[in-house]
């Protein structure tokens, strides 16, 4: 079974989609933001929880890298093998969209 092109293009489609939604919602809440925001509110300490809103910009950071690396390494997969290939593109999606959930609840959280 190979993965065809148009098989893969959903969740490729999608990926990109969730990145420049948090590229969108990282710069649009930046200028509406307090000047701290609880990004790190899994951690004990309340002090280590608050950081400078300039930290927001680390999720549209990573998810840039992320899909450059993951499509770069996806280019190398697809001479190999059509599974590794379609969980690959499936696999940056779904982390896509968790990276833009979490930036969502932050902004939920802080409003």
């Amino acid at each position: 079974m190979t993965a065809s092109p148009i098989n893969l293009k959903k969740p490729v489609l999608i990926s990109w989609i969730a990145m420049i939604a948090i590229i969108l919602v990282s710069t649009i809440y930046y200028f509406i933001a307090q000047p701290e925001l609880p990004i790190y509110y899994s951690l004990a300490q309340k002090n280590e929880q608050i950081v400078q809103k300039e930290y927001l910009f680390l999720f549209p950071a990573i998810s840039l890298l992320m899909n450059l690396l993951h499509f770069q390494i996806i280019k190398v997969l697809k001479k190999y093998s059509s599974l590794m290939l379609t969980l690959f593109v499936y696999t940056t999606a779904f982390l896509q969209i968790m990276f833009l959930l979490s930036l969502l609840r932050i902004v939920m959280i802080t409003i």
